[in-house]
């Protein structure tokens, strides 16, 4: 199970799931170093990767999410969502 690392929300599907920078790359002082730096690497969905590096912003994702919560939604599916979340992260640290 993954999480996007834009909207925080889960990536049910392989083809839903991109590879991005953290930090954008191209324009950086140091390119290449940025590029491969793994610590730079996270996953998102494509939509949102992609509206991103287009400049688009953040396509903001609908309830039920973590980003939701994290914008004020407090409905059941919202909270829900960012419990697995918050257990998927505990689980990673141990």
């Amino acid at each position: 199970m993954q999480w996007c690392f834009q909207c925080a929300s889960k990536i049910e599907s392989v083809e839903d799931m991109s590879v991005e920078h953290k930090i954008p790359w191209l324009h950086s002082e140091d390119p290449v170093g940025l590029f491969f730096d793994l610590d730079n690497i996270a996953f998102s969905h494509k939509v949102c990767n992609y509206s991103v590096s287009r400049g688009n912003g953040i396509e903001k994702k609908p309830c039920p999410s973590p980003a939701s919560y994290r914008r004020g939604c407090r409905c059941e599916g919202c909270k829900a969502s960012t419990r697995d979340y918050r257990k998927a992260l505990r689980a990673r640290s141990y």
